[in-house]
């Protein structure tokens, strides 16, 4: 059952296990799931989200319904661009805005130190094109076989 205590903030170590099972498990359910994708899992271990909250140049935030995480974002920032890796929202939660709150609240959190986000997605990935032309990313490439994968790769500046 769902309660009305959804809240988005940043990862704490004592969620990162949990966050690391909510990342493993979300990955596994996309369609472009695939060995490079899966090599992502090890990068969001437990033990590696505990070591990444150190890190002033990643944020990663989590979206609650009480204590379950529903959403997760992983983003960087480097000499002024940002990059967002992952959005990764629970199926049974989406289409309330949710992936649209982790966004907006880590462009808020990167407006201090860059000046652009990138982003990419699958051209296949039709939710995720129309999420961030909604949300004013512009098409800037298009990659043919990127880590086995075609991706567009998206960009919006702040």
């Amino acid at each position: 059952m769902q309660s009305n205590k959804i809240a988005i903030g940043r990862l704490k170590n004592a969620d990162a296990s949990v966050a690391a099972r909510f990342f493993k498990g979300a990955l596994k359910t996309l369609p472009y799931y695939s060995p490079e994708t899966r090599d992502d899992i090890a990068l969001y271990s437990s033990k590696n989200l505990r070591k990444d909250l150190k890190d002033r140049n990643l944020i990663l935030l989590v979206v609650k319904d009480d204590k379950k995480i529903i959403g997760f974002i992983s983003a960087s920032s480097h000499k002024a661009t940002g990059w967002i890796d992952y959005v990764l929202v629970d199926p049974n939660y989406r289409h309330r805005g949710i992936a649209s709150s982790l966004i907006r609240n880590t462009e808020r959190a990167m407006k201090r130190s860059t000046h652009k986000i990138w982003v990419d997605t699958s051209p296949d990935n039709l939710k995720a094109i129309k999420l961030f032309r909604k949300l004013g990313y512009k098409e800037i490439a298009r990659l043919g076989r990127y880590h086995n994968q075609d991706k567009i790769i998206w960009e919006k500046s702040l």
